[in-house]
């Protein structure tokens, strides 16, 4: 398994995150976008150029996690997330983290909640897992 680190430009700067692919293989394996520390203004709204509208080219699984207190992702662009996920009819699964606030799968966040942490890298694996195949 290859772990390559990738910056990639957002309408507010850049977003890191990481890409996972097997080694010797061409094909997209599975990008990894972390958020904190201010990828993205929180306060802006959902643009018209927001990465939902880009589901129709899409066809990988996707997994969203979402806090149950993030300021950048209120609950009513969850909603309007959700919906635009159900319309597009590919695999995904979105849900909330009770108990979490924006940054709380970092360890050294003073926000980090262990168990929903441990939860929410517990489906990442399963993603990896599923997507990826065996290395």
């Amino acid at each position: 398994m290859i772990e390559e680190q990738v910056e990639m430009r957002t309408a507010d700067g850049t977003a890191d995150g990481f890409l996972y692919r097997h080694e010797g293989e061409s094909r997209l394996g599975v990008i990894h976008l972390t958020d904190i520390g201010g990828i993205r203004s929180s306060q802006k709204a959902m643009a018209p150029t927001s990465p939902h509208l880009l589901l129709p080219r899409i066809k990988a699984r996707l997994y969203f996690g979402h806090a149950v207190e993030d300021r950048g992702m209120p609950p009513e662009a969850i909603d309007r997330l959700d919906q635009a996920l159900a319309a597009w009819e590919g695999r995904y699964e979105s849900e909330v983290y009770d108990g979490a606030r924006h940054g709380w799968t970092v360890p050294d966040s003073p926000v980090f909640n262990g168990p929903q942490a441990e939860r929410a890298f517990a489906k990442l694996k399963e993603l990896f897992a599923e997507s990826l195949g065996a290395a």
